[in-house]
């Protein structure tokens, strides 16, 4: 986070994106992955790659220099480059629920660019045809989304000189000057200890045991939601069935 004076930057890489879907599964599928839970997969290649998402939303006197509106309103820089993920269609479509409003959207001016992004969308959905429909393979190689101050978006294509590594700077570095951090100790130098060792990370037979009873007891939980999810289905189905018994009869 940068401050100067009215004027505030915050700057974000995230190096890795991964998404976790669920896609069109059952109730019981559900609660058994939602009490079971799943770890996320860690990089195990060890290798140090560049940033695939990198933001910085400005804001104040020196966003106006992007456009007028950005001074109060802001103004947002996206640089998504060398990002590969799989998608779902079904989990495309469910976003939708969530950009629906009804009322008028603020207008953020912004840039947004894409480079060599590869996205598979693989079909999940109901069909006739029981073979698996082959995924459909989105490369994006040059990509520069503009929003201006009226809310218009233009889409074109970076120059090449501007793709290259200065564009990257300028998405970190501004005329913002950052706020120095400082670090005060709580222990006069007189009195300061040394710390001291850390015990050791081998958990002990009895936390062993607690753990796999941890275990076992996530494991009972699923078993116990995955049944009452099972009886809730059941009655469901008997009030419908005596509903339209009563509809017959009369």
């Amino acid at each position: 986070m940068e401050v100067r004076g009215e004027s505030t930057a915050v700057s974000l890489e995230v190096g890795c994106v991964r998404p976790t879907q669920l896609g069109n599964v059952s109730l019981r599928q559900y609660l058994s992955n939602r009490s079971l839970g799943g770890g996320l997969e860690a990089n195990s290649d060890g290798t140090t790659h560049l940033p695939e998402v990198r933001a910085r939303l400005e804001s104040g006197p020196c966003a106006a220099a992007h456009s007028p509106l950005a001074e109060t309103n802001g103004f947002l820089q996206l640089r998504l480059h060398g990002y590969r993920a799989s998608f779902l269609m079904s989990s495309l479509r469910n976003l939708a629920h969530f950009l629906e409003d009804d009322s008028a959207p603020q207008v953020l001016p912004m840039e947004i660019s894409v480079r060599d992004t590869h996205i598979d969308l693989k079909d999940d959905g109901p069909r006739d045809n029981p073979s698996d429909p082959n995924p459909i393979t989105l490369h994006i190689s040059n990509l520069l989304i503009h929003r201006t101050d009226d809310g218009a978006f233009s889409i074109g294509v970076e120059n090449a000189s501007e793709a290259g590594p200065k564009k990257e700077v300028q998405l970190i570095d501004s005329g913002l000057s950052p706020v120095p951090e400082s670090v005060v100790s709580s222990t006069p130098k007189a009195t300061q200890t040394p710390s001291p060792p850390s015990p050791s990370t081998t958990p002990s037979n009895k936390e062993q045991l607690l753990i796999e009873e941890n275990e076992c007891l996530k494991l009972e939980l699923s078993k116990a939601k995955m049944a009452l999810a099972e009886a809730q289905m059941e009655k469901d189905s008997l009030l419908h069935r005596m509903k339209s018994l009563k509809v017959n009869s009369s």
